[in-house]
């Protein structure tokens, strides 16, 4: 049971090291680094307390607790795509404003542009 222990502490332990590597280097936003911190470390927890499943399992009744897991993973899965979703949505809106305004000013810029013409000439 100990080299289950170890094995996944160091699967926490890179996907720690990663999640840090990767906010280093810019590939995601500081405002991710909460969600991803507290991913790796119930990974760590569950690594290092494996019979913490087991007492909230028997707390709550579940017959085969080691699916309480699974369940927990897919429902912040399923948080984690509603998040994007809503972000994605209100980014499609600001990409729609941001080119209604660039032609807005297209129009403003090629209409100075005609009276400057026909004022030369």
């Amino acid at each position: 049971m100990v080299s289950v222990k170890l094995l996944v502490a160091g699967i926490a332990l890179l996907f720690l090291f990663f999640v840090l590597t990767s906010l280093r280097k810019g590939s995601f936003n500081y405002k991710y680094l909460l969600w991803w911190l507290s991913a790796g470390f119930f990974v760590a927890a569950l690594g290092a307390f494996p019979h913490m499943v087991d007492t909230v399992g028997h707390y709550l009744n579940v017959g085969y607790p080691p699916i309480l897991v699974v369940i927990v993973a897919i429902l912040l899965l399923l948080v984690k795509m509603l998040i994007m979703d809503v972000e994605r949505t209100r980014h499609e809106y600001q990409i729609k404003i941001l080119t209604q305004k660039v032609v807005e000013l297209e129009a403003v810029v090629n209409t100075l542009y005609a009276d400057q013409e026909t004022s030369s000439q």
